[in-house]
C-alpha cells in the first residue's frame, strides 16, 4: 500500500514538471508578449484613439527606439482598441505593468468617466496607475523624447513618483483616488495638466552641461533636420473636475498652495516679493520644510464655514541680488516682514483657489464630503445650497524654520 502511495506522487511529480516546462499550463510566450507602460487616450470623432507604449521583451543587447515601441489603435470603446494592438501586432498586450494613462485635449470635453471606468470595472490595470492629462495629444507626448528616459511614458512617470507624497507643484492623483472623488459627495477630483519643452540636453549622451529650456517652437533646429527635438515635461498646472468634466484650471502657484491644504510638505518651495533687514526689495526662494494643516466644517444656523488652520514652517533658500555677508550665513533664518509677506501670499492665492473653484461649482475642498460625514443633519438640510453659501475661514501662520 506505502509502495503504491510513493509510485502516485511519483508520477503526480513527472506530470506536473512535464506540463510545466511544456508551457501546457497556458503560459504566455514571453516572445510575444508585449508590457503596456503607458496608455495615451485621444477622442478622433465618435472613436477612442489609443496610443500604447510598449515594452517590449528580447534577446538584444541593444534598446528599440521611443518611435518603435508606440502604437495606436482605435476602437468604440477603450478595451476595443486596446484588443486590436494585439490582433495588428500578434502580441499579447499586458496592462498589469501599466502605471501612467494620459488623457488628450480632446478628452476634456466630455466626461473623463467614460473612459476611467474602465479601469475600475478591469483587473487588468492597477487603480494606483496615475492619471494626467496634457495640451494636444496624448499620442505626440508618448512619441516625444525625452533625454532622462529611453521610453517617454516612464520618463514622465518619474515627476509624478518623485512628488507624490509632498506638498508640491504637482497634484499628482491615482486612478483610484480621482475615482473616489468622482463617486463622493462632492463628486469633486483633480489631476495635472502637462505640457512638453523643448531642451537642448543631448538625449543620447545624456550630457546635461550648458542646457537651456524653451518653449515649443516651430523653427527649431532639430526639426529643420527633420529630427524631434528633445524634450522635458512640465505638470505644474492643474485641472478641477466635477461630476467628470472639466470646471477650470489651477496655475502653478495655485496648484502648490491648494496643495499645501491636503499633503504634508516636502521639499517644495515657494516664490514670494518681500524686503530684506538692510530694505532691498527682491524675489526670494522660500523653501517649505514642514506643514501642518487641519480643516473642519461648522455651522452658524444656516450658513457653513469651512475653517482652514495651516502652519508653513520655512526657510531662506535663494534671492535675485546678492545680500551681505550676515544675511547669507544666518542659515536662512526668516525676517518678520519676509514671514508676513510668504502668509499674505498663501493666503491670497487659496482664497483665490477657494472662490474660483466654488463659482464653478467645483467642490475642490470636500466640503459636502466633511458635511455629511460630521453634519448629517445640516447636509439634508442644506446639501443644494451648501457650497455656494459656504463661506472661508482661514488661519495661515508661517514660522522661521531656523
Amino acid at each position: 500500500m506505502v509502495f503504491k502511495r510513493a509510485k502516485i506522487f511519483i508520477l503526480i511529480f513527472i506530470a506536473i514538471f512535464v506540463f510545466y516546462f511544456t508551457s501546457d499550463f497556458a503560459l504566455l510566450n514571453i516572445e510575444k508578449t508585449a508590457f503596456i507602460v503607458s496608455l495615451g487616450i485621444d477622442k478622433v470623432e465618435d472613436e477612442y484613439s489609443v496610443t500604447a507604449q510598449i515594452a517590449v521583451p528580447e534577446t538584444s543587447i541593444g534598446q528599440s527606439s521611443n518611435d518603435e515601441s508606440v502604437i495606436t489603435a482605435s476602437g468604440k470603446t477603450l478595451y476595443s482598441a486596446v484588443t486590436k494592438i494585439g490582433e495588428m501586432t500578434g502580441w499579447y498586450p499586458k496592462l498589469s505593468f501599466c502605471n501612467l494613462i494620459i488623457l488628450g485635449e480632446s478628452m476634456l470635453s466630455e466626461n473623463v468617466f467614460n473612459v476611467i471606468d474602465f479601469f475600475i470595472r478591469s483587473y487588468k490595470v492597477e487603480d494606483s496607475a496615475i492619471l494626467c492629462a496634457c495640451y494636444g495629444l496624448a499620442k505626440e507626448v508618448l512619441l516625444s523624447h525625452s533625454p532622462l528616459d529611453n521610453i517617454s511614458g516612464l520618463s514622465l512617470a518619474k515627476i509624478f513618483v518623485r512628488d507624490y507624497n509632498g506638498a508640491s507643484r504637482i497634484l499628482t492623483t491615482s486612478i483610484k483616488e480621482f475615482s473616489i472623488g468622482y463617486y463622493s459627495r462632492s463628486e469633486s477630483a483633480f489631476m495635472p495638466k502637462v505640457k512638453t519643452v523643448e531642451t537642448d540636453i543631448d538625449s543620447k549622451s545624456g550630457a546635461q552641461s550648458a542646457s537651456t529650456l524653451s518653449e515649443p517652437s516651430s523653427g527649431s533646429a532639430n526639426e529643420s533636420e527633420g529630427k524631434k527635438a528633445p524634450v522635458i515635461y512640465d505638470a505644474t498646472t492643474s485641472l478641477y473636475f466635477y461630476k467628470g468634466e472639466v470646471k477650470g484650471e489651477l496655475t502653478n502657484d495655485e496648484s502648490l498652495c491648494y496643495s499645501l491644504t491636503i499633503r504634508n510638505a516636502k521639499d517644495s518651495y515657494i516664490s514670494v516679493n518681500s524686503i530684506n533687514d538692510d530694505g532691498i526689495r527682491g524675489n526670494f526662494l522660500f523653501g517649505i520644510e514642514k506643514v501642518q494643516n487641519n480643516k473642519y466644517l461648522t455651522f452658524n444656523g444656516n450658513e457653513p464655514t469651512l475653517n482652514i488652520n495651516l502652519n508653513v514652517w520655512l526657510s531662506i533658500i535663494d534671492t535675485n541680488f546678492a545680500e551681505d555677508i550676515d544675511s547669507v550665513s544666518n542659515l536662512g533664518e526668516m525676517t518678520d516682514k519676509m514671514l508676513y509677506d510668504c502668509k499674505v501670499h498663501i493666503t491670497n492665492t487659496i482664497t483665490e483657489v477657494f472662490n474660483k473653484t466654488k463659482s464653478a461649482g467645483c467642490d475642490l475642498f470636500k466640503i459636502k464630503n466633511e458635511a455629511y460625514k460630521r453634519h448629517t443633519k445640516e447636509y439634508e438640510k442644506h446639501k443644494l445650497t451648501l457650497l455656494e453659501n459656504c463661506k472661508l475661514n482661514l488661519n495661515v501662520n508661517c514660522i522661521n524654520n531656523v
